[in-house]
């Protein structure tokens, strides 16, 4: 009976080979490697809140400058937006990189006025368009016709 066991053991280890074994071991070794680079709970929270600060000053931009008409946070999920920037977030070691940083600092002054100047550009065409409209829908539609008996 002790033959029929051995010979047993002998078919399951042939079912296992060599491939199964290298296979295994790169297993092994991504879980290890994918371990190791798992990000630590602080890492997490630090990418988290800087991903929340991204995602409100890109919400900001399109609040103010794309569609200030309507109410931002009634169209998308913030939390949404914080959760496909927290990867990048991740990447970037949780906070701004120094580069960015020196860069802003140096260049505040000039930052401000551009976005004042934008803002304030950007704000007359939109009431200029707004105008231009009324205007628009107030014309008579054939010539001579008048407004409200006006000439």
């Amino acid at each position: 009976m002790s033959d029929v066991v051995e010979l047993d053991a002998v078919e399951e280890n042939e079912e296992f080979g060599l491939d199964d074994l290298i296979e295994a071991e790169s297993v092994e070794a991504a879980n290890q490697a994918q371990a190791e680079n798992e990000p630590s709970v602080d890492e997490l929270e630090r990418a988290r809140a800087f991903a929340e600060k991204l995602n409100g000053g890109f919400l900001w931009g399109v609040d103010r400058f794309v569609c200030p008409s309507a109410n931002i946070d009634e169209l998308i999920d913030r939390e949404a937006g914080t959760e496909a920037l927290t990867p990048l977030a991740l990447e970037m070691g949780g906070t701004m990189p120094p580069w960015l940083a020196e860069a802003l600092k140096k260049y505040d002054p000039y930052i401000k006025a551009g976005t004042y100047m934008g803002v304030t550009i950007w704000t007359a065409q939109q009431i200029e368009k707004q105008i231009q409209a009324a205007n628009e829908e107030q014309k008579p539609e054939r010539p001579g016709e008048t407004i409200n008996g006006e000439e």
